[in-house]
């Protein structure tokens, strides 16, 4: 007579525990800047739930009814708190809810699909963020655990009871171990790989200097550079770019009153005014925090016209503030810090409200005559290693004069003749990058950071005050709202801003109008990216947003019939 086989609930409470710390731990790997904990637990949580307390929602149809419920109005609590997420972290969070479900439940077959999943999303987290050591050796430690609990588990129920302490002995490496392992080589070779990759993925979230600051040339940090980093590829810096191509939507700008929002106007995000050859960094600033949600960029004068724009940002970006040029009020962001007298504005906590609106001056053209504005110093200085010679022998070859005007329009001129656009790193005979694109012999290519560190020195030398800004530009229409323009990360955009009197900082584009804020080089976009013309200095934005709503919800269905 047989005796049936009794649950050790030893090894069930370890099991379960093990399971939730190693799923819990794959969840902390992931970035919080792209992947905020409040998106994870809306996804993961009814998942939990419905996998711990599953039996009391009933069966079937009803179970599935309950399921999208509590998922629906978990996503709706996240978006309404911080806003919606990028489309590859969205994509990413469809992992949690089957991953939630499954640690919760603890059943014989939800084990290994929970440790699976968990493994899965500390990979996406390795992919995003790259490895965090004292993390990945805990969620080995975890998983080993729950592997160990689960094989004891599957013993009994097999067998009625524990193995035989006289049976053969176990291998020096058991095969939970072994896996392990595996898996942990694995994360570690996708690090790697990845780390070799020329594609600049990862690192992106809304701050530049998000884990890893300015980046300097040896770091490996990929910085978007639309924030307080403006690295121009330095020996080792490996060719990045302003930002990944990987089309994260930044922002989205809608004009007021029917309005629309035109194709070449700019957003800044951060600018720079201390100059380098390798790497500029924004100079000094005066900020000072906003009490309201209200902050004062400057003042209309009298009969002077003004235009609203309504814009927002997506959470990639939410401690940046992109204003249009001639920005006077920022409306909508609590918490914000200005320096007024440098249109500078920031986010400091990154908690601020997606959406707000800013009014702009309407300024018309500049006048022949128009005088720079030098208040700042840093707008004058030049790098101390700077060969101004050399710089000189180019001015005066391009006949480079000394009024604001004619000179912006000579150097626009001599850099559209003398170099080519090309989104790879400009190479030569010399230790910077931005040398080389001037002076290398044969092929002088680069992209927009390039164009503009170029042009301001160059303006610097003849004695215009001047600064770098980045931001996005162009932009691309969005599909289901007329007259609205969204931007992603591939319209990221370098330019320079010259200041003048009574009217603060006018933007002056060098790179090719054909070749500004777009997706790919006009050479491989066809008739379709037709030169536009040169823009006036005004107002744009950008983004679109992946809505949790639009996401699959098929866990709730396999919960269910499960």
């Amino acid at each position: 007579m047989s005796s049936r086989p009794f649950p050790d609930r030893g090894a069930v409470r370890v099991a379960e525990v093990a399971l939730a710390t190693a799923s819990a731990l794959a969840l902390a790997n992931l970035p919080g800047d792209v992947l905020p904990p409040e998106w994870l637990a809306a996804f993961a949580l009814p998942g939990a739930v419905l996998g711990r307390y599953g039996r009391w929602f009933g069966q079937g149809l009803v179970r599935a009814l309950v399921a999208l419920a509590m998922q629906a109005a978990a996503c709706w609590a996240a978006l309404a708190t911080i806003g919606p997420l990028t489309q590859p972290a969205a994509l990413a969070c469809t992992i949690l809810p089957p991953l939630g479900f499954a640690a919760a439940r603890n059943q014989p077959v939800d084990r290994p699909l929970a440790l699976f999943l968990g493994f899965c999303v500390l990979l996406i987290g390795t992919i995003l963020d790259g490895v965090h050591l004292p993390l990945l050796l805990a969620w080995v430690a975890a998983t080993t655990v729950a592997m160990r609990a689960a094989e004891r588990l599957a013993v009994r129920e097999n067998h009625g009871a524990p193995a035989q302490a006289n049976g053969p002995r176990a291998p020096c490496m058991r095969p939970e171990l072994a896996l392990v392992l595996g898996a942990l080589c694995a994360t570690v070779v996708v690090e790697q790989a990845l780390a070799w990759l020329p594609s600049p993925g990862r690192g992106f979230s809304g701050s530049a200097n998000a884990r890893g600051g300015a980046g300097g040339a040896g770091s490996s940090e990929r910085a978007i550079g639309l924030d307080d980093s403006f690295d121009l590829g330095a020996a080792g810096a490996g060719g990045r770019e302003l930002a990944p191509a990987d089309g994260t939507v930044l922002a989205r700008a809608r004009g007021f009153a029917g309005d629309s929002v035109p194709g070449n106007l700019y957003l800044r995000s951060a600018h720079f005014a201390r100059a380098g050859l390798g790497q500029w960094q924004t100079g000094p600033l005066a900020p000072r925090r906003v009490v309201g949600d209200v902050a004062t960029l400057g003042e209309r004068r009298s009969g002077e016209r003004s235009r609203r724009w309504d814009l927002e940002r997506t959470a990639a970006a939410r401690d940046l503030v992109f204003v249009p040029p001639h920005t006077v009020v920022v409306a909508g962001c609590t918490g914000l810090a200005v320096d007024p007298d440098r249109a500078w504005v920031r986010q400091p906590d990154g908690k601020g409200p997606l959406r707000y609106h800013v009014t702009t001056r309407v300024l018309g053209p500049l006048s022949a005559d128009a005088r720079p504005e030098p208040f700042d110093e840093a707008l004058l200085e030049l790098p101390p290693e700077l060969d101004r010679g050399r710089w000189n022998e180019l001015l005066d070859a391009w006949q480079v004069p000394r009024t604001p005007l004619a000179a912006m329009e000579r150097i626009e001129a001599g850099l559209q003749q003398h170099c080519r656009y090309d989104r790879r790193e400009p190479s030569g005979p010399f230790a910077n990058a931005l040398e080389n694109f001037l002076f290398a012999t044969t092929d002088r290519h680069g992209y927009c950071m390039h164009f503009a560190s170029a042009a301001a020195m160059l303006l610097r030398l003849r004695g215009i005050p001047c600064r770098i800004a980045v931001g996005v530009h162009g932009g691309e229409p969005e599909p289901t709202e007329p007259g609205t323009r969204r931007y992603t990360s591939e319209h990221a955009h370098a330019w320079v801003e010259v200041p003048f009197a009574g009217r603060g900082f006018e933007v002056f584009d060098p790179t090719p109008a054909a070749e500004r804020g777009h997706r790919a080089p006009a050479a491989t976009l066809g008739a379709a990216s037709a030169p536009e013309p040169r823009p006036e200095p005004a107002a744009p934005l950008p983004a679109t947003t992946t809505e949790p709503a639009t996401l699959p919800a098929l866990w709730p269905w396999i919960a269910a019939t499960t």
